[in-house]
């Protein structure tokens, strides 16, 4: 009776180090590790007698209700690419008006013969582009 008190006394004293490993994976022992950077291990007290600074009611509640950041649902992640797309296309159709506008132009202002042929084409082949992509 006697061995199996001093025992528990021998085991109730003995000190658990803490460490964390490369994995950063926890460890207890009761034995210093030897393959272990010193400068990690640290003795681990199961009562911690530092008195806590008192949390308010509100703070509390904040911790305990806070929600964790949720990843965008992939119906939502699909709906900012498809607006993303929409985006896109809304800006290429507005480059084909302006350059359809550039071109008007110059025909307005004046044009030689081989020149205004070519204007020409070039506003028909974007006009086209226009109907194709963006009605």
């Amino acid at each position: 009776m006697t061995w199996f008190c001093l025992a528990a006394c021998y085991t109730a004293q003995a000190e658990v180090y803490e460490w964390v490993d490369e994995a950063g994976q926890r460890h207890f022992s009761d034995q210093k590790p030897n393959d272990v950077d010193p400068s990690t291990i640290e003795p681990f007290q199961l009562h911690d007698d530092t008195p806590q600074p008192q949390q308010t009611k509100e703070a509390y509640q904040a911790k305990r209700y806070a929600s964790p950041p949720r990843k965008p649902s992939r119906s939502r992640q699909r709906r900012q690419r498809q607006a993303q797309a929409r985006l896109k296309q809304q800006q290429r159709c507005e480059k084909y008006l302006d350059q359809m506008r550039k071109i008007q132009t110059q025909l307005r202002r004046g044009y030689r013969e081989p020149q205004g042929n070519r204007l020409r084409q070039r506003r028909f082949e974007l006009s086209k582009k226009y109907q194709k992509e963006c009605r």
